[in-house]
């Protein structure tokens, strides 16, 4: 499996580099100016800045932290994504795990709830 990143600051990208390797990821860094080779996290960034961020001045990083989750529990349990055939990421997520995992002996079932970014 490998895992596109964004190019960081060397001492982050090298720990986060070692924990991929130890969980079997490759990381595959995208050209430095070069958004459109990710371009889904781009969309994703956009929306956010555009129905979130951009919306006002935050008082404090707490009201931050409320208006931000706010937004994060609305864009993934409340809102169809063209990209997921109109369903929510949730219900999407749902779906994919009661049509592709397979349950052994003993194995309890895997709840999905909210997603975290």
């Amino acid at each position: 499996m490998s895992v596109i990143c964004a190019n960081c600051e060397q001492e982050t990208q090298g720990s986060d580099c070692q924990r991929l390797k130890e969980s079997g990821c490759q990381a595959l860094f995208i050209t430095p100016g070069s958004p459109w080779e990710n371009g889904y996290i781009e969309s994703f960034f956009d929306r956010l800045r555009d129905e979130c961020l951009d919306r006002g001045v935050f008082r404090n990083g707490r009201e931050t932290q409320v208006i931000v989750e706010t937004w994060r529990q609305e864009y993934n349990n409340y809102r169809p994504h063209g990209s997921l055939d109109y369903l929510t990421p949730v219900e999407f997520a749902r779906r994919y795990y009661e049509k592709n995992q397979v349950e052994e002996a003993g194995q309890s079932r895997v709840k999905v709830g909210t997603l975290s970014l």
